[in-house]
């Protein structure tokens, strides 16, 4: 989650830092945020599915079998397996 810590102290406009002994507000009154973001992108339903098949195992394999055969859809493992969403 490194990614994501980074993105958020961007956009909150404040240095990377540790948790201190004591909490405090460091964030003081009349600070600038940054340009906010997205911290996560949407996984789509393909994805889901080609995920679930590529690491499910057999339960996963035999729910989606059992889904495609009531949907008419050809029954089988998927031919091909995308890389994953694009940034």
């Amino acid at each position: 989650m490194p990614a994501t810590s980074e993105s958020i102290l961007k956009q909150l406009n404040a240095p990377d830092r540790t948790v201190p002994l004591r909490l405090s507000n460091d964030i003081l009154a009349g600070h600038q945020i940054g340009k906010t973001s997205h911290l996560f992108q949407r996984i789509p339903k393909e994805q889901i599915d080609a995920w679930k098949v590529q690491f499910g195992g057999d339960a996963v394999q035999q729910e989606l079998t059992t889904t495609r055969a009531k949907k008419g859809k050809k029954v089988g493992v998927a031919a091909s397996v995308p890389d994953g969403p694009k940034p």
